[in-house]
């Protein structure tokens, strides 16, 4: 698995090209395919986010490596807060391998500013060795 990570300093329309290719060893020299993947990011600046929605303490953290048998199944709660009641999750916007199913948003019982979606999840014999399952809360100001 390959990542990259940039952090942009100055507002503006970047243009990303990337060639994605995969080798049968790592001593291949001809990769057995390549694609090529172009988009171009809007970086602006939207202030400071003070009042950002943060996840609760018992959510996956970023980088988490979960193991998953195939035929068993991988639950979880995603819990997120918002600063204050004006606000709301309006979504928990997610990248998942086919099969993981997720709620609607729903208001954890008895507050008014957290929020929650169950995830689930059963590796079946077409699932990939490793999945990638990354999510984000969106509220109602963006």
């Amino acid at each position: 698995m390959c990542s990259f990570q940039w952090t942009p300093t100055v507002e503006g329309l970047y243009v990303v090209a990337v060639q994605i290719e995969d080798y049968l060893d790592s001593s291949s020299t001809t990769p057995l395919s390549s694609v090529p993947l172009q988009y171009i990011l809007d970086v602006r600046s939207l202030g400071p986010c003070t009042n950002a929605p943060s996840f609760a303490s018992d959510v996956l953290p970023a980088g988490s490596c979960v193991i998953v048998s195939q035929g068993q199944p991988f639950t979880t709660r995603i819990t997120v807060s918002v600063a204050d009641s004006s606000q709301s999750i309006t979504s928990i916007s997610t990248i998942s391998p086919s099969g993981l199913t997720t709620t609607d948003v729903q208001l954890v019982s008895g507050s008014v500013t957290d929020y929650f979606i169950d995830v689930q999840f059963t590796a079946g014999p077409q699932s990939q060795e490793r999945e990638l399952f990354c999510f984000a809360a969106i509220t109602n100001i963006g």
